[in-house]
Formats: structure tokens, sequence, C-alpha cells
């Protein structure tokens, strides 16, 4: 399949985009909007999204124009995105005679123009360590009158990548004299000694003093929120030492030989900086008790393996040593930093729901979406749709190519060229927490203070199966509310980890999206009290409540570590805990806390394919649920084409009943979709070896299972099991046994008072 919209390489990206500052307000609340335009001017007009999928087998594009006074033109400019993480330590005192220590591991030594660490002066000359290509590290010295730097190599054998290595740098800028040490971590035959190079300032530097320390960058500007880092460090910077005094020959080799030993014998340093301490902010505390902290920029990868990690330990909080290393990337981002452009405050009595700014130019277009919810305690509705916004956050601007698997595998995949988003996503180096960095490391963060060009907006779609993914398959189920009259609200992610129960409870009923596959601790958390205390929970996903995820305090960042389940990379070893929580990542079923147990169904399959429709079971009619089956004679449900996976109401990703997994004794399997092709593997959670019996047209737990379930005080469960199920909903103009069974589980949920069953 060609899809329409693909572009070639030579057009310019996104001649319009942005982002906003969070991802919901109520009435009285202000979100403040970022746009970035090529053309002098842009428009904006605020929709409320309904429908986002133009496939001309659907009900086509909805969206609701609201007259506000945000709508106009505004001057348009355009705001790049600076990426490259550095750790920094501003206002150090004025000291002449120094001595700075750390490990490093470069992993991209071959790369020219990367500074390992910079030394700045206040009369503006620097003393920086810089990989200048081939694994080459070269000592240089930039004069503060801008005259040509001096330098000198580190002869030997070159860096390797991911190595690691101590090394010392003694510096008496009085005096000129700077010598720098290293010496590679562990044995190798060709590096059992230490090697140094020399280096001397010409004329010394008298009257200079040092004031300022870089770690993995050569230079920050920092101009309003956001900051310019220049000559970014690809890899890991351990445990750094600052000393008020230079060091001799015999002190470095201490120093490079026994790193561990280094205070014993030399006395405390002036600063000592901790990377563990505060890893899920961006301060970087010095342990000295001098006071002289750092904090980080565009947040470095924390809670790393470090030179004397042994594998004896995994929690960092345990074994804080093991794990006092930062990882430095290039195209590392926590915050675009661009300026305002505008900022909307929702007004009173304004609906409930997803709606976008939507900008245009006269090359082209794009949607800021964001969620107006109520307040708590004053709903407008029985019935909420809960957004699922940390998924969004963490699939946001994913680039992985369907090409990676073999084309029998991605049936439905897209080809062409890439898209306007892709070109963007490419110009700026942004990535999802499914792709890896520059140096092949997983990225573990992801912030909103960006544009989100894929999986983020209405109308974009998966090039694995041509389909809509995220917000855009989400607005199936907002589309089918508004055609079937059943009034609602959305609340969102953010909004249950910030508040609670307390955000669910005013409603009688909550649906989830598609694909909730997110979820911090203090999600499933408030869901649990929500179902124990009477809600009501439909589970319109498939392989939801997955992985651990954590946020920062403003919501703004979300953070994963994938070292299990079905993912694109896999975290180091010893690298399974979250920097934001100091908390193992993962799959929640390995923390004991499988989706089974708040659902009643866990994932089983994947597959980019056609799925199948769900076969209905025997307890589907006689059992206290048959009243969901009301108005349906089909002993198959969803046996149709759908717009997600081309065919079944079973389809992309589903989930299964389980009881070892938690799926409470109770609970019923209403229907079960079966009879997949081998395009649909067993999860890999499941698949205990190399085998050929683990493809859907062998393999029995390579199925969706529809189940029902009460919880206390009224409370009940009903899971359809598969992303593929809301995009059937609007089939023959919404007449079909899938939109007729979740209407009835729907209105029957919303009732006050017990289940009528």
């Amino acid at each position: 399949m060609i899809r329409e919209d693909r572009m070639s390489p030579q057009m310019s990206g996104m001649p319009v985009t942005g982002y906003v500052d969070r991802w919901s307000a109520h009435e009285g609340q202000s979100l403040r909007f970022f746009v970035s335009s090529e053309e002098p001017e842009y428009k904006v007009q605020l929709v409320r999204l309904i429908q986002g999928d133009s496939h001309p087998d659907g009900p086509g594009v909805k969206e609701d124009l609201i007259e506000a006074s945000v709508n106009g033109s505004y001057p348009g400019k355009v705001q790049d995105i600076p990426t490259g993480s550095c750790m920094i330590v501003d206002e150090l005192p004025d000291i002449t005679e120094l001595a700075l220590t750390a490990s490093i591991m470069a992993t991209m030594p071959q790369n020219p123009g990367q500074t390992v660490f910079c030394l700045a002066c206040g009369d503006g000359s620097k003393l920086s360590l810089n990989l200048v290509g081939a694994g080459t590290l070269a000592l240089e010295w930039s004069p503060r009158d801008g005259s040509s730097p001096m330098s000198a190599l580190l002869l030997g054998p070159e860096i390797e990548a991911n190595q690691w290595h101590h090394c010392t740098l003694s510096a008496n800028l009085a005096s000129g004299a700077v010598t720098f040490s290293l010496k590679r971590a562990g044995f190798h035959p060709r590096e059992q000694q230490s090697r140094s190079v020399r280096l001397t300032i010409e004329d010394g530097a008298a009257g200079v003093t040092l004031t300022r320390l870089l770690l993995g960058a050569g230079n920050l500007e920092t101009s309003g929120a956001q900051n310019r880092i220049e000559s970014a460090f690809n890899g890991r910077i351990a445990a750094p030492r600052l000393w008020q005094r230079t060091f001799d020959e015999a002190m470095s080799e201490i120093l490079l030989t026994q790193p561990d030993k280094a205070d014993s014998v030399l006395g405390q340093p002036y600063a000592c900086w901790n990377f563990v301490e505060s890893a899920g902010t961006d301060h970087v505390p010095d342990m000295s008790g001098n006071e002289m902290h750092g904090r980080t920029i565009n947040r470095p990868t924390r809670l790393v393996t470090g030179p004397l990690f042994d594998g004896s330990c995994e929690d960092p909080l345990a074994m804080p040593d093991h794990f006092n290393a930062a990882h430095f990337h290039e195209d590392d981002l926590s915050d675009a930093g661009w300026d305002e452009s505008f900022s909307f405050t929702i007004p009173d009595n304004m609906k409930s729901g997803i709606y976008a700014m939507k900008l245009n130019t006269a090359q082209g277009e794009d949607y800021i979406p964001f969620c107006i919810t109520s307040e708590v305690g004053k709903p407008t509705a029985k019935v909420a749709l809960l957004v699922p916004t940390v998924s969004y956050q963490v699939y946001a601007n994913g680039r992985l190519d369907p090409s990676i698997l073999p084309e029998d595998l991605v049936p439905l995949r897209v080809t062409g060229g890439p898209t306007p988003a892709d070109v963007y996503l490419d110009r700026y180096g942004l990535r999802s927490c499914y792709d890896c960095h520059n140096d092949g490391t997983g990225v573990a963060m992801a912030s909103m203070l960006r544009p989100m060009t894929t999986n983020a907006r209405p109308r974009s779609r998966s090039s694995f199966n041509n389909s809509p993914h995220q917000l855009a398959a989400d607005l199936y189920i907002t589309d089918w509310l508004e055609e079937k009259n059943i009034a609602y609200d959305v609340v969102t992610d953010h909004e249950l980890h910030q508040t609670g129960t307390d955000r669910l409870a005013d409603y009688n009923v909550i649906l989830s999206g598609t694909h909730a596959e997110y979820w911090t601790a203090e999600m499933l958390d408030g869901l649990k009290a929500y179902t124990d205390n009477g809600g009501r929970f439909i589970y319109l996903s498939g392989n939801g409540l997955y992985w651990v995820t954590a946020l920062s305090e403003d919501g703004t960042l979300a953070e994963i570590r994938r070292d299990q389940g079905t993912r694109s990379w896999s975290a180091a070893p010893g690298e399974a805990y979250i920097s934001l929580t100091g908390k193992r990542g993962g799959l929640w079923r390995h923390r004991g806390r499988a989706p089974q147990k708040y659902v009643g169904v866990g994932f089983a399959s994947q597959g980019f394919g056609p799925g199948q429709p769900f076969t209905r079971t025997p307890e589907s009619y006689n059992s206290r649920a048959a009243c969901f089956f009301d108005g349906i004679d089909d002993e198959q449900i969803g046996e149709f084409p759908v717009l997600i996976s081309a065919y079944g109401a079973g389809a992309y990703e589903f989930d299964r009943a389980d009881v070892t997994q938690g799926t409470p004794s109770h609970a019923i399997v209403l229907a079960s979709a079966t009879g997949f092709s081998d395009g649909y593997q067993l999860a890999v959670e499941d698949a205990y070896a190399m085998a050929p019996f683990y493809g859907g047209s062998v393999n029995p737990d390579v199925r969706a299972d529809m189940v029902f379930y009460e919880t206390p005080k009224g409370g009940a469960v009903f899971s359809t099991s598969s992303i593929a199920w809301c995009s059937g909903l609007s089939y023959n103009d919404y007449e079909n046994n899938v939109s007729k069974l979740t209407e009835n589980v729907v209105r029957t949920f919303m009732k006050d008072g017990p289940l009528d069953l």
C-alpha cells in the first residue's frame, strides 16, 4: 500500500508546527502554546477533534470549529531545536591551580568535534579535552582573544568505543603548565601503562581563574528557556572530582590505577559530584560540603553503570558508587525552549473533549492537541474517556521503520518516501522512546516540551499497518460517543497520575483509549481504588498497562527502562532502574502488577497483518453478562473490515485472560479471537525458548479474550482486549455488532445503583 501523503525527501518538512506546555486544563486555567513557522504569518483556529481518519471506508474527518478569542493570524518565526546534554557547574571560586579527575567512556569516539569536559575561565579563555576523530584525544587551550588555540594530542592507541578510561587533568594557570593523563580501566595488552600529554600555555595565563566547569560540552549558551550546546559529547562520565591543587606524576598514577583509594591518599577533593543523588532532577549535588553543586541540561541519562559496576548489585541506591555516572548524548532533549507564541484561557462552560490548535500557513498545516477537562468534583457526564497522554508522550516522534521486519510480516506496511513529519524529525534529531540515540543506546526519556509530529496528531498513521495509532485511533471512540449521543468528559493519564482516584470518582464509567500501554504506579493505584469502590471500567485497549513508567514532578518528562518484554531496544545490564523514581522499570508484570490484576487480561500477541473476529463462548449466552449481547444474534463479533489492520476486531496487539497472572477467578471469557497467522507471534515474555511453536497458527495462547467481571461495591470491568476493536465501531454507519455490544456495556455501566444484569 502507498500512502497518498508521502513526499519526496527534497521537500522542507513542517512549514508550521508547535507544542503546548501541558496536556490539559479546565475552565479558568491557561495553556501556553509555542509555534515555529517558516512563513511570516500563520493562522490559528481552535477545533474540537471528533474523528481524524480520512480512510474512504470510514466516516471521514470530523472536527468542530470553535469560536474563540485565540483564533486569528500571528507573526511567524522559525524556532529551532538545539539538542545535546551536559552538566554545568557555575560560579566556581577563582581557582588558579586545579586537578580534575573522572572516568570517561566514549560511545562514538570516531566522530570529531566532541568535548569531554571544558574548564571556562572568567576572561573567556577555555581549557578543554576534545575528541578530534579516529578515537584521538586532544588537550586544547583557547585564548580569550580569539587567536588560534594551542593543542596537544594524546598519542598512543585510539580510544575504543564503550570502554572505560580513568583520567586526570592537572593545571597551573599561572605558570601555564597543564598535564593530562589517561589509563584504560582493566587489563589490555596494548595499554598496560598510563599515557600522558603536556601542554604549555604560552606566556602562561597569569590572572586567569577558573569560573565554570562543563562536562559533556564545549560551550553552553542560554537564551530565555533555550539552551544551545556546542561540541556535545556522546558517552559517559563517572565520578568527577575537583581539587584546588595540582598533582605530580605519582599522584596521577594513584588516581589512574587505584581511583577508589585516591581520597585516602590525596585528601578530600574540593568538589565531588554524585550522579545518583537527586537523579530524578537536573540537580547534581556536590558531596564535599563546599556546595559546588552542578545541574544538567537536557537530562543526560542517570542511574547508569560506571567503571566500578561488577554485577553484584542492580539497585543504584543500594550501591551508588557502582552507578555514579551520567550518559550524555548529542540528541538529548528535555525542553525545546521556544518563545511563547500565544496562550489560551479555558472559558466557562466549554465542553470537555479533545481539542487542538489548528495551525495553517500557505505551505502546510499542523495540529497541537490538548484536552479540556472538567474540574474534579464537577463532572458534566456519567462517562469519561481516559485519554492515554502518557502513551502519546512516549510514542511521539517514533521513527521505527517497518523494513526492519520481513515483508510477509508487515503486509500492510507503508512504502514510499518520508512524510513532512519524518523530514522534520530527521532535521532536528527528534526521538521517541522507541528509538535509539545516535550512539545506539535506547531513548529512555520523552518530553512534551517539543513538537510531537507523529502518534500525537489526529491524522498520524502507523507505517507498519497504514492505520491510525494513539491519538488518531482514540478519536474513533469520541466519534462513536458523539454518534450515539452518549455524553462524556475526558480526563488524562497525567491528571490520574497527579490526582489519583479522585480524578475518576466523579464518573460511573471510565473508558480507556485504544492503546493505553504506559502506566505509572500512581495511575495503577488510582484505577484499582476506583474499581474497588464501585467504579466501572471499560478497557478498549490492547497491550495496555504494560510498561513501568514514571513522570517528572511537572509531568513534562516521562521515563521508561526497557529490559524485558516486547521491545525495540534493551537497557544495558544494571540499568533497569528509572532515574525519576529510583525504582525498577521494565514490565509491570515482572513487578507483580500484571495488567490481568486490573483489567482481567494482559498482552498476548502482536502482528501487523489482518486480524480475526471474536467468537462467542457459551458463557456469553447463559451467564450473568448475557445482557451485553441483547440485540446481537451473531456468533462472530467483528467479522468485517475495520480501519486498523484492515480486517477483524481482534488485531494489531491484543490480550488474553490468565489466572496465573491475576485474572480474577470469577471473570467470564465472553468471546475469543483465534486462528491468527504466524505473522502474529506469542509475546516474548511468554516464549521460553527459540522454537517454531509460538505462532498464531499453532499456539492457543495467541488469542484475544473478551472478559467481564464484577469488582467490590457494585463495580465492574469489561475488556475488549484489542487495539483494533474501536476501529470497527463505525462500520456500516455504526450499525454492527462491535458497536452494539460496546453500547450495551456502556449504557449498562452508566446506570446509577447496582448493576442490572
